[in-house]
């Protein structure tokens, strides 16, 4: 380990990647790490993803492709962090997920039903 200068039999792999997430109003880049991942791609730990990817054969990538397919399409809701930082002269945004949780459709028409009637 870099950070404490130490090393250990096994490395524990952990998520972070760059996603797509979009609404019907807009399409954005987030950051997502180890426990949002796991959320996403159904409580598959990074250790086993990287397995299947180790093994480099045909049907191992296909089930490495398989699973950020099956999240991919998905309906979730979000909270996020957003975030502005100077990047070589330049402003740039960055947002990262903080939670997220299944879209419930009839949890979240309630809730605009009741945001409404307290108009």
């Amino acid at each position: 380990c870099d950070k404490c200068n130490q090393s250990y039999q096994e490395c524990l792999y952990r998520f972070i990647f760059s996603a797509t997430i979009s609404d019907a109003t807009a399409t954005t880049w987030v950051s997502v790490f180890d426990d949002q991942a796991q959320v996403l791609l159904d409580g598959v730990l990074a250790n086993d993803l990287q397995k299947i990817y180790a093994d480099g054969d045909v049907s191992s990538q296909e089930a490495y492709d398989a699973v950020f397919n099956k999240a991919t399409f998905t309906d979730w809701v979000f909270t996020c962090k957003v975030k502005q930082e100077m990047v070589q002269d330049e402003m740039r945004i960055k947002t990262s997920i903080q939670s997220m949780h299944k879209m419930d459709y009839a949890k979240e028409g309630r809730s605009l039903l009741n945001a409404v009637l307290a108009m």
